[in-house]
């Protein structure tokens, strides 16, 4: 291949396929060969990229990714202008984006950061990206204004693994991931729970309040992300590395979610944070466990966390009466003669709802049967009582025994 000229090295430089044998491709063969003829052929290889650059889809779309990584080899600085002008042409900017963390140009980093924002991700595309841009010492506010400028959802949540990727630098406040915890796009709030956990350095209520509206998300992956951050910052950085779907939301998380949202109910999350936890008392029996715990905890938490859970107990209707029901009947009953009158009226009102107290007071166990019965007689009204009877005469009757007939031999 020595002798062939520059014009024909460079149409080789579309067969990047190695043969049967394994050995090297046409494209490898013919940038050894140029790298030979040395700097010369830069500008020659510059010219060319130039001329195919914006061309349509498809069109010498092997050649454009050939050029850009011959250029990338013989690692000239005069190749960075075409470089930066490559990232624009969806054929080439990856490969441009590589070049460009040894080849520098001044001025690449906004047109890093588009072609970022119009990448597909495919394996570690979006690393590739990130490593580029900290060898330009991104700031993470350009990062983050280019976020909020992003129209695309996928655009959006390479921008935003891209900061998640920088606050393990120490680069980024966790205020930058709070603030978007509740955007539209799952993609985009896996990277914000990611970032909250790289970015986290102490107590922060904001970015707390942030981790537990995502770990009440609708959605299970998002909801797994936000587990593992909080369960990492609260039990250490090596707690539990395991496939993301064992990060189940638990108790003590609701629990922490309803304290959350008792405290701050100025914050500009409050309403989510709050249908977060009714969505997940109606579909999630970990809410029964989250709100025992709140309301059993010794010392008594404030009346004001106590009036989050005790509204709370509606949404969950028939779960009340699953998994030791009498386990949140007692605390409701204590709370039911608490001081502050709204914890009592709504413990009262807990107990009065639905068939809570209905389905134990049947019981076939006696002393459970006679316990729920007297928690009942101190809360029930005339309506109560009525209500009662309507329930347990319509109740299935058991099935009486089969009438044997005799037949006697004579």
């Amino acid at each position: 291949m020595a002798k062939e000229n520059v014009s024909d090295l460079i149409e080789h430089l579309e067969y990047w396929r190695t043969g049967e044998d394994g050995g090297e491709s046409l494209r490898d063969e013919a940038i050894a060969a140029l790298k030979a003829r040395g700097p010369k052929v830069v500008p020659v290889l510059v010219k060319r990229l130039e001329g195919l650059l914006g061309t349509p889809p498809g069109h010498r779309h092997e050649l454009k990714g050939g050029l850009v990584e011959a250029l990338h080899r013989l690692g000239d600085r005069r190749a960075g202008p075409v470089l930066t002008a490559s990232l624009a042409d969806d054929a080439c900017a990856w490969g441009a984006a590589l070049a460009l963390k040894d080849i520098h140009h001044q001025g690449a980093v906004p047109a890093l950061l588009d072609a970022l924002a119009r990448a597909v991700p495919n394996g570690s595309m979006v690393g590739d990206y990130l490593d580029t841009l900290r060898s330009y010492q991104v700031s993470p506010a350009k990062v983050e204004n280019r976020f909020h400028a992003e129209v695309s959802p996928q655009g959006r949540a390479n921008l935003m693994e891209v900061l998640a990727g920088l606050a393990a630098d120490g680069a980024v406040d966790a205020s930058t991931f709070a603030r978007a915890a509740g955007d539209p796009t799952r993609e985009v709030r896996w990277a914000v729970a990611d970032g909250l956990l790289a970015s986290w350095r102490g107590p922060d209520p904001d970015a707390e309040e942030a981790l537990l509206l995502l770990a009440l998300d609708e959605e299970e992956s998002v909801s797994w992300r936000a587990v593992r951050a909080l369960e990492k910052i609260r039990n250490g950085p090596d707690t539990g590395d395991g496939i993301l779907p064992h990060y189940l939301l638990t108790p003590s998380i609701y629990a922490s979610a309803i304290r959350q949202a008792a405290t701050r109910q100025e914050s500009e999350r409050a309403p989510a944070l709050v249908a977060g936890l009714e969505r997940v008392a109606r579909t999630q029996p970990v809410a029964t466990q989250g709100i025992r715990e709140v309301i059993t905890r010794v010392p008594e938490p404030p009346v004001v966390e106590l009036y989050v859970a005790l509204e709370l107990l509606p949404p969950l209707k028939a779960r009340l009466t699953r998994d030791d029901p009498m386990g949140l009947l007692r605390p409701l009953h204590t709370l039911s003669s608490h001081a502050d009158a709204g914890v009592a009226r709504r413990a009262k009102a807990a107990l009065r709802s639905g068939n809570l107290l209905f389905s134990q007071m049947v019981r076939e166990d006696g002393a459970l049967a006679e316990e729920a019965t007297g928690i009942f007689e101190a809360v029930a009204g005339a309506n109560d009582r009525a209500r009662f009877e309507r329930y347990a005469e319509s109740r299935p009757q058991p099935p009486r025994p089969k009438r044997r007939l005799l037949f006697w031999r004579r």
